[in-house]
């Protein structure tokens, strides 16, 4: 049963139905428990599964396009989100919040909450991230940059004034939670630290397929970026292929502008060309299949500021699809992987340390196989809805009295 609660989420992007992305499972717990109200830019998309369960506001700005007109488009959404919620909250009960992940639209959540709302930021990634993987060029592209620096700029100032900040984490110790205490001062107490989980509708939809002879496929989902690992597996599967005729290497994820050139030079240098696949990135569907068709699935990120404690989905999929895992041996993961348990272990960026387990897993069937068997028994712990419940909780708690 749905509380008396009306929730505005100021969201500018199309939403897709990404079964286990964090920002689409929020969405649902939000909208099973309150009355979700979508503020979204002119013609904005939202997949069937959540269609129906909120109600879409679209900014009546259409969208432009073309240099600084985009960016001006941008820019008035932006005002517009601010001037909806003050309209549409008058005529909805005074029990009301706003809520936003860490994209553009906490610029205006940060004026509505200097203005009395309660605000629920809910930061699921390293704030500075994307100046970490994008390179402006052009016009529009410094344009934009501006805009995101000057985002960041009033998000480190205003994020202190958010009524909850919910993030990625084991507890307030861990993952993302002692930057934000730290770098934006969030006050503790207003934190809430979840870990990341799977849709429990996915678990076992790849167990039980033994592994094919004649050949040995290796997957990564991901950014292809030297931070997360790229050059490292590059190095490993060259390593690897000497000892491992039919070894292949698949990559699903976008290799950024600043990168490509780097990436294939090494790819050439290292002889790979006729064993490596990049498909770009691909919808959740696709990645799904492309993890139940692999024989090893890889978490290769390096040691770095945001990177340490990371629980990232992907994890979280590759082991409720029961697909043998080799990953960095990380302060985020282990809490949840076990070394030669429901995975392989390697220290990050030791790129014969990931040779050798690639070897050893394809030397090793038993191994290979109760790694599979042990996946799906750890995913089934970290179902969606019972992740999002002390979330929901806090919400609900904040919306207690008047605004």
């Amino acid at each position: 049963m749905k509380r008396h609660v009306v929730v505005y989420l100021l969201w500018r992007q199309d939403v897709q139905y990404w079964r286990n992305a964090t920002f689409y499972q929020r969405m649902r717990a939000l909208a099973t428990h309150f009355r979700l109200v979508l503020l979204g830019r002119h013609g904005v998309r939202v997949c069937h599964d959540l269609a129906d369960q909120l109600v879409i506001q679209q900014c009546p700005i259409p969208r432009f396009t073309g240099g600084r007109l985009a960016i001006l488009g941008e820019v008035l959404y932006l005002g517009w989100l601010v001037f909806a919620v003050l309209w549409y909250s008058r005529l909805q009960p005074s029990r009301c919040l706003v809520y936003t992940f860490q994209g553009l639209e906490a610029t205006p959540a940060a004026v509505l909450a200097f203005l009395g709302y309660r605000w629920v930021a809910d930061i699921v990634d390293l704030p500075e991230e994307q100046f970490l993987t994008v390179r402006p060029r052009g016009l529009r592209g410094w344009l934009g940059y501006l805009i995101r620096r000057a985002h960041l700029w009033v998000i480190r100032r205003s994020l202190h004034r958010a009524a909850l900040v919910s993030t990625i984490g084991w507890s307030e110790q861990s993952g993302l939670a002692p930057y934000l205490l730290q770098r934006y001062q969030v006050p503790q107490d207003r934190l809430i630290s979840l870990p990341n989980g799977v849709d429990a509708r996915i678990i076992e939809e790849g167990v039980g397929r033994p592994r094919e002879l004649g050949r040995f496929r290796v997957f990564y989902v991901g950014s292809v970026v030297p931070r997360l690992g790229a050059n490292v597996v590059l190095r490993a599967v060259a390593l690897a292929r000497r000892r491992i005729p039919e070894l292949t290497l698949t990559l699903a994820g976008p290799v950024p502008r600043f990168y490509a050139q780097e990436f294939e030079s090494l790819v050439r240098k290292l002889g790979l060309n006729d064993i490596i696949t990049v498909h770009g990135k691909l919808d959740s569907p696709r990645v799904l299949a492309e993890i139940r068709d692999t024989d090893v699935c890889l978490y290769p990120f390096l040691q770095g500021e945001g990177v340490d404690e990371t629980i990232p989905i992907k994890v979280f999929e590759y082991l409720a699809l029961g697909r043998p895992l080799i990953a960095s041996d990380l302060a985020g993961v282990r809490p949840l992987l076990v070394d030669g348990e429901n995975a392989l272990l390697v220290p990050p960026g030791d790129e014969t340390a990931l040779a050798d387990a690639l070897v050893r897993l394809y030397k090793d069937v038993a191994l290979w196989e109760r790694l599979s068997l042990s996946g799906p028994k750890v995913a089934r712990n970290f179902d969606w809805p019972r992740l999002n419940e002390p979330l929901i909780t806090r919400v609900a708690e904040l919306t207690m009295g008047s605004r």
